[in-house]
């Protein structure tokens, strides 16, 4: 009895030792797929120059900057579009072949000489929003129009961001701090929606929209970020910093949802009163799983350029730009 007592005993050592290694390389293993460094790669360069396919280098008009790319958008197909507002025209990238082309001078419309915050593409016409104004160009640039007015005696007062969804509808957010709020127009123009974001509790740092009218907003806590849907308001994302990180959250922005409904934000950690230490893009799944974290480069200088604009282009492809003396790059981010 005590023989295959010990025997038994023996084998369930064994046992244990081999599942407890087994775990250890799992969890190495998914360690290693959850904190890959992104793969980060040149997608696109463009000149600086006043030339065909080129984009304007920063310039500055009296006391102020005129630096591109002032606004830019992916139109859901397979171009991202690019607002040069030194040389008056978008530019255009198309993300498979990699051609550059001039589709749109709005130098003669109303729109030229104008500072831009934002653009969308919808049914090949271009929206540029302006502090006073929303534009509505078409892809020669023989047509412009206003399609929204901006003002304080007016409906939006202090636009941030538009989006376009996959019905070809419009919505714009409006951070007017006594109301703010997302306004949605239809195809004509009419405004047909509108939805509060007025917060006693929260301040919204970034926004996105699923490409079907709904949307979305983030707020950062000391460890960690919330993203909410709105209308009706419903935590859809609670991130939560490991605990024996002693980081704080430094920034942290809701980027979007790729065409699989998966979630990704960028997030970067600093010291107690420090500099940036790490910063990453995580991707989560819909029910709020961490599917990957990718680690991204520091910004070599400005910190402020942590919140850069990300496209989400597909799953796991992300765009982003950077700038040099000789001009502007397209950047590939893929999540590994």
């Amino acid at each position: 009895m005590k023989s295959t007592f010990k025997k038994n005993l023996f084998y369930f050592k064994v046992l244990y030792k081999n599942l407890a290694v087994a775990a250890l390389i799992v969890t190495a293993l998914f360690f290693q797929q959850t904190h890959a460094r992104a793969e980060i790669s040149d997608l696109v360069k463009i000149a600086y120059g006043s030339g065909a396919a080129q984009i304007g280098a920063p310039k500055t008009s009296g006391e102020v900057l005129i630096k591109n790319p002032q606004a830019l958008c992916y139109d859901g197909i397979n171009s991202v579009y690019i607002a040069d507002a030194v040389n008056q025209k978008i530019i255009k990238v198309n993300v498979n072949d990699l051609k550059v082309s001039d589709i749109c001078d709005f130098s003669k419309t109303a729109a030229a000489g104008k500072t831009f915050i934002d653009m969308a593409v919808i049914d090949n016409n271009i929206y540029l929003l302006t502090l006073k104004e929303l534009f509505k160009l078409s892809p020669d640039a023989k047509k412009c129009e206003i399609a929204a007015k901006i003002g304080d005696k007016e409906q939006i007062k202090q636009p941030r961001f538009i989006f376009a969804d996959a019905s070809g509808a419009l919505s714009l957010t409006d951070e007017y701090f006594e109301n703010p709020q997302i306004i949605s127009f239809d195809k004509s123009g009419k405004s047909v929606k509108t939805v509060s974001l007025k917060s006693e509790e929260e301040v919204y740092n970034t926004y996105a929209s699923d490409g079907a009218a709904r949307f979305y907003v983030n707020t950062i806590v000391p460890d960690g970020f919330t993203v909410y849907g709105i209308n009706p308001k419903k935590a859809v994302l609670n991130f939560k910093k490991d605990p024996s990180e002693k980081l704080y959250v430094f920034y942290a922005g809701f980027i979007g949802f790729d065409a699989a409904k998966n979630m990704y934000c960028q997030t970067a950690y600093s010291q107690a009163d420090g500099p940036v230490v790490s910063n990453y893009i995580y991707k989560f799944s819909r029910d709020q799983k961490l599917i990957k974290k990718a680690v991204l480069p520091l910004p070599e200088e400005d910190e402020t350029l942590l919140a850069k604009q990300f496209l989400i282009i597909k799953e796991d492809f992300l765009i982003s730009y950077k700038e040099d003396d000789q001009g502007f790059t397209l950047v590939k981010i893929e999540v590994k």
